[in-house]
This record gives C-alpha cells, structure tokens and sequence, in this order.
C-alpha cells in the first residue's frame, strides 16, 4: 500500500501514520516544506524514488495548502499538479500497491483547542478556518482515491480495520 495522510495541524495525522506504521509494518515519512524553491522537482524526485510500500505523513497536496498560508503562494501549477498525481498513480501501479489518501480533520473547535493546549507554534488560530478551506478545496479537486477521518469521532484502529476490509 502507498498510503499519503493529509490535513491540517492537529487534525490527528501523525498520530493515526504511527497506528498505521505499527499496524501495517509499514516505514513512514514525514514531509516538511520543500527545500528547494522548485517543489515540483522535489516531489517528483520523491514520487521516482518510492521502492515499495510506505506511509507518508504528508504529500504534494500540503503544498497548495501551506505554501498558500505561509509563503506567498503555491508555486505548482494545476498541470503540474496533475503530473505530479499521474506520476504516483503510475509508480503504484508499477510497483503493484494500493494508493489512496487518507484526509484527516476536526471540527474548527477541536483543531483550535489542540493548537492551544498543545501550543502549537506553526498554525496560527486565525489560520485554521482558512487552512480547513483549502484542504476542502485540494481534497475536492485530487483523482486520488480518498478515505475521510474525522478525528474528534474516530479512532485510528477505524481506519487501519477499514483499509484491511477494503485492501487486504
């Protein structure tokens, strides 16, 4: 399986990548900004490198959601976005795995008392609603196959039984 979890700070996305590491036997990766300033290539450069099964936490699609709230806009184009999914359709395809996104959320309310008692320090409060709206709108345009957990009603044992049930 190739696995990508999405969604916003907080929303429970590192937490169900290590459920589902554990659960799976599966390395997980977690992606960070890009370090170059042509992200395209950097993506895909990691997309050409994927040699088996994996779970990232985190994918090109933070891209147009985080380069949008922090740095002044997404530098990938909506074709380049389409390469880039294209691109990791065929890899799982040549490598014989499953590929889908798992997009993590929580109502507003939650999201902002995490990043209160956890003090986080990247999303700002008044980020949050404008980070959930543009997670809706990637999640709305990818071709990926898509699997929704809200973490505020679900736990991650829900998801690593509903992606045996539909995968294995």
């Amino acid at each position: 399986m190739l696995c990508i979890i999405e969604g916003s700070d907080k929303a429970g996305k590192s937490t169900l990548a290590k459920h589902l590491s554990e659960v799976f036997g599966l390395k997980c990766t977690h992606l960070s900004k890009p370090k170059t300033n042509d992200s395209f290539k950097e993506y895909s450069d990691m997309i050409n490198n994927i040699k088996g099964p994996m779970i990232y936490d985190r994918s090109f699609l933070s891209e147009y959601v985080y380069a949008t709230l922090w740095r002044g806009g997404c530098k990938i184009t909506n074709d380049q976005f389409r390469e880039l999914e294209h691109k990791i359709v065929l890899k799982a395809h040549e490598l014989k795995l499953q590929i889908f996104v798992i997009y993590a959320s929580a109502p507003f309310d939650v999201i902002k008392d995490r990043c209160i008692i956890e003090k986080e320090d990247l999303l700002q409060l008044d980020q949050i609603a404008q980070c959930q709206k543009l997670y809706s709108e990637i999640m709305s345009k990818t071709m990926l196959k898509r699997i929704y957990y809200n973490s505020s009603t679900q736990q991650p044992k829900n998801i690593s039984e509903l992606i045996t049930n539909l995968f294995y």
